[in-house]
């Protein structure tokens, strides 16, 4: 289940699969690059706000890699408001773990967004490698 969240000052909004400021736990297969959280920025007329990518614990046994694709404004904002922006197309951020070749186990890694307003949200994630 996703669960979006929008954090909404000076008119923009900073959307992301998660609550803020929260440790997530991933499950991800070993070998693979997974996508492992999407996160919408939009302003105030639908339009496409950029979101800085600024890592702040790399992962020990993997990369953490992020790519810009499509996607849609979110319906379901827990914090702020997508009004009439719920559902328009719009640019997603993509965030991307691949664990180290042959590497089972726990990682972690922590990841700052900022949107185009310097607005920061950090999240957390607590990653296993079956």
């Amino acid at each position: 289940m996703k669960i979006g969240i929008a954090l909404s000052l000076v008119g923009a909004a900073l959307a992301a699969t998660a609550a803020a400021a929260e440790t997530l736990s991933k499950t991800v297969p070993s070998g693979q690059t997974t996508k492992i959280d999407h996160y919408t920025g939009w302003k105030d007329d639908c339009s496409f706000l950029e979101i800085a990518v600024n890592v702040l614990a790399k992962p020990a046994h993997g990369e953490v890699s992020h790519r810009i694709a499509n996607g849609v404004i979110p319906a379901n904002a827990k914090l702020g408001s997508s009004g009439s922006c719920a559902g328009k197309p719009t640019k997603v951020l993509e965030l991307y773990y691949r664990p180290a070749k042959g590497f089972h186990g726990a990682d972690s890694l922590t990841v700052e967004m900022t949107d185009g307003f310097q607005h920061a949200t950090t999240f957390t994630y607590d990653i296993v490698v079956p």
